[in-house]
């Protein structure tokens, strides 16, 4: 998987130390989607990095959210959708990737403002809400037949390579295997998402991912839980 770069916009002048302090004092690291859907295909991207302190006022969101508002809709149905997608994380304020900035930040990469994830902390995303209505009722659909799961997390994948749109992942807690529950599950899904949709569904155990579906993730009401 090809690693994930970022510009640095408005951190001119800064050193870590002070870049450090205003996260301290409640400054964020955020960034902000963009959808343009030419009619043949959809590219779904984000803006550079900006600073945005506390009390702030913040203008960085309108632009692309113009740009997507003009531009973004006319792919059927990936532009409309991702176009949706892509002002409703603008209007509530951006996507925050301090930790990850924070994370991957030296002195070089600062210098040049061009951040390169090679450690990822911000691995999913929220899914929209008719997203997770319908995925929940999909779940629901198969718990009668696999009584033993115990319970389900959502996440939209967003650690993706470079053109490469997110997805959702679907974690299953389970004391059996989910290779039956997985197949029947996928079956319900496609009864309410087209089937150029992408799903991975995976056992909730100790792997990375799984952990960082179930701390950034959101936990399904499923009829067992």
């Amino acid at each position: 998987m090809s690693t994930m770069k970022y510009r640095l916009a408005n951190l001119e002048g800064f050193t870590i130390g002070q870049l450090e302090q205003e996260i301290a004092r409640g400054g964020k690291l955020v960034t902000y989607a963009w959808t343009i859907s030419p009619i043949a295909f959809t590219v779904r991207n984000v803006t550079d990095v900006y600073l945005v302190l506390p009390g702030e006022k913040d203008n960085h969101w309108i632009m692309p959210t113009i740009v997507t508002g003009l531009f973004g809709w006319w792919s059927i149905p990936n532009g409309f959708i991702n176009a949706l997608q892509s002002i409703k994380v603008n209007r509530s304020g951006g996507l925050d990737v301090t930790g990850d900035i924070m994370a991957n930040l030296d002195e070089t990469s600062l210098a040049t403002r061009t951040v390169e994830f090679k450690v990822a902390q911000s691995l999913f995303g929220k899914a929209t809400d008719r997203n997770r209505t319908l995925i929940t009722k999909a779940v629901n659909r198969t718990m009668p037949h696999y009584r033993e799961v115990d319970e389900a997390y959502l996440g939209r994948y967003i650690n993706t390579q470079e053109g490469e749109q997110p997805f959702h992942v679907i974690g299953i807690r389970s004391a059996e295997p989910i290779d039956s529950f997985r197949e029947s599950l996928l079956m319900n899904l496609r009864k309410d998402f087209y089937k150029h949709v992408r799903f991975e569904i995976i056992p909730l155990d100790s792997s990375d991912l799984a952990v960082k579906l179930v701390e950034q993730g959101d936990r399904l009401k499923i009829l067992s839980s």
